[in-house]
């Protein structure tokens, strides 16, 4: 695992950390809270334990049930990864092996229905026929 998908994951924590601090803090239990929103208590709890990651429809509702605005969560959350993890510039991610490729902007516009075209003819998760997907 690299540094970048560390830092996803440990954030994925530390979500998870300060909505449980959150419903402490209330008075709540998890388990009322995942009740209120509607879901599995045991999955509640893997998020808040840093076991999945939890989507945001999830956190913005348990958020919502207990009063706090799920962006002082994410906010919380951010500020303890840097200090845990901090982010790195740049210039240490990307190290140039060859000289920088210059791609012109495509100005090309297009009518309403060739837009699944344009699409699916660019998406390269889509093998096309005659093409292979090399990544």
């Amino acid at each position: 695992m690299n540094k970048i998908q560390l830092r996803g994951e440990r954030f994925n924590a530390l979500i998870g950390a300060e909505l449980k601090g959150a419903i402490v803090a209330q008075g709540l239990t998890a388990e009322a809270v995942a009740r209120a929103i509607r879901i599995e208590p045991a999955t509640l709890s893997r998020y808040m334990n840093g076991h999945r990651s939890m989507p945001v429809g999830t956190l913005v509702d348990a958020s919502s049930h207990i009063g706090i605005d799920p962006a002082v969560l994410v906010e919380r959350a951010w500020e303890r990864l840097e200090k845990e993890i901090p982010q790195e510039t740049p210039s240490d991610v990307l190290e140039p092996t060859s000289p920088s490729i210059v791609v012109p902007l495509h100005t090309q516009t297009y009518e309403e229905d060739d837009y699944t075209l344009v699409a699916n003819d660019r998406d390269p998760f889509i093998e096309q026929e005659g093409r292979e997907n090399n990544w």
